[in-house]
């Protein structure tokens, strides 16, 4: 008789023990059905096993995982230290009546001529073949262009692309653009319903979708004879899964994925993450260069102004504000009236009692927010502990809003 190790979803770091029927074959990585306690589950066999006197049968062989898959799962668990049935569990799909579904298909549109420095990046990364490549691209000087070339000659040897994006929010432009370009083209992400994702997931597996565009999660697809994983926007922290298990880097992910199928993959960014930029100095990446906008698009200028001892609006703003007759757009990275509340006197902070992160005030609510898990209270102005008054330190677009609206009215 044979024994098997098996892992189920669920959060406890234990291996279950089954026998395996007469004229079943398993491996590890085999995806099957057995009896857990009052009902049924799915799980992943790991390994062989020791007999066990009170084992019970594998109940159904439903297929088997790609060895890369499976080896990325192990990279996962053991790097990230996380339990192995949470990390199978959100590698598999969600489990439905497996039905036919319609691929996209239509028509292609011609490639854009290269130039030089994108010409130079495209053949070093098909003569290479195979490693960690670092676009270096200022924007606007064609790095998607960069990857739809290797793309193009990757496809025509049969090989299916992974091309990973940090945002779901990115993923239907950057589709609309690849399906321009190739005439099909799959999605893949958190936000698809559980029918949606099943469908492309047995899609890849089946060789039926050889490009899938997606957000971190799809770094784990079964893609058939992958030959190209494409990260763009590297730098992007979305790339990391922290807010819940299993917790992983989708870019690392792809870095390992592309070493054990001795496959290019492919990092773009206009600001490389300080990661990346100095593994590709240290000669562990290949960095690729690309200097030059396409066209006679130009960067514009840019000035720094140190704001430390001066007013919240700079005057050099105010004046290039003054001086323009369209629309001005202003940017600022932190919502809210002030991204920080403390007492000066005791040294009291505002946070949230779940998270252990400062709380946002946010002036037009009259609450306090915590952005990352959207606890809410009500805003005070005195100190909880000793009566002092809070100060609202840092700014947030309220409060730059409120200053633009004294400086320059209503309009």
């Amino acid at each position: 008789m044979i024994y098997v190790r098996v892992v189920v979803p669920i959060a406890v770091n234990r291996e279950f023990t089954y026998l395996v029927p007469e004229g079943m074959s398993l491996k590890k990585g085999s995806v099957v059905r057995v009896p857990f306690r009052k009902g049924r589950i799915i799980g992943v066999v790991i390994g062989g096993a020791e007999p066990f006197e009170k084992s019970r049968y594998v109940l159904e062989h439903l297929f088997d995982l790609p060895e890369d898959v499976f080896k990325t799962a192990e990279f996962v668990i053991e790097n990230y230290l996380a339990y192995p049935g949470e990390v199978f569990q959100f590698i598999l799909p969600p489990f439905r009546k497996r039905a036919k579904f319609q691929i996209f298909s239509g028509s292609k549109e011609s490639p854009f001529i290269l130039t030089h420095e994108q010409r130079r990046a495209v053949d070093e990364i098909l003569k290479v073949g195979k490693g960690v490549f670092l676009i270096h691209g200022i924007t606007g000087s064609g790095k998607t262009e960069v990857y739809f070339h290797v793309m193009e000659e990757v496809l025509k040897q049969g090989k299916s692309v992974l091309y990973l994006v940090p945002e779901i929010g990115m993923v239907p432009q950057t589709l609309e653009r690849v399906r321009r370009r190739f005439g099909r083209g799959e999605e893949y992400h958190s936000k698809l319903t559980p029918g949606e994702r099943m469908k492309v997931w047995f899609g890849t597996l089946d060789g039926d979708i050889d490009i899938v565009v997606g957000a971190r999660m799809a770094v784990f697809l079964p893609m058939q004879n992958l030959g190209l994983i494409v990260v763009d926007e590297e730098h992007d922290t979305s790339y990391r899964q922290s807010a819940m298990r299993p917790y992983y880097s989708a870019r690392d992910i792809a870095v390992f994925r592309g070493k054990i199928l001795d496959i290019p993959v492919i990092l773009g960014s206009a600001t490389p993450s300080v990661e990346s930029y100095y593994k590709a100095q240290r000669g562990d990446y290949q960095l690729l260069e690309l200097k030059e906008r396409i066209g006679e698009a130009k960067l514009p200028d840019v000035e720094i102004v140190n704001l430390r001892k001066r007013q919240l609006i700079s005057e050099e703003l105010i004046k290039e504000i003054e001086g323009v007759k369209g629309r001005v757009i202003i940017f600022l990275n932190r919502r809210g009236y002030s991204p920080f509340v403390i007492c000066r006197k005791c040294g009291y902070i505002e946070k949230c009692p779940d998270c252990d992160i400062p709380l946002t005030y946010h002036k037009k609510k009259g609450i306090f927010l915590c952005h990352h898990c959207n606890y809410t209270k009500k805003a005070y102005n005195t100190c909880p502990v000793c009566g002092e008054k809070l100060e609202f330190s840092s700014i947030g677009t309220e409060r730059v809003e409120e200053k633009l609206r004294e400086i320059f009215g209503e309009g």
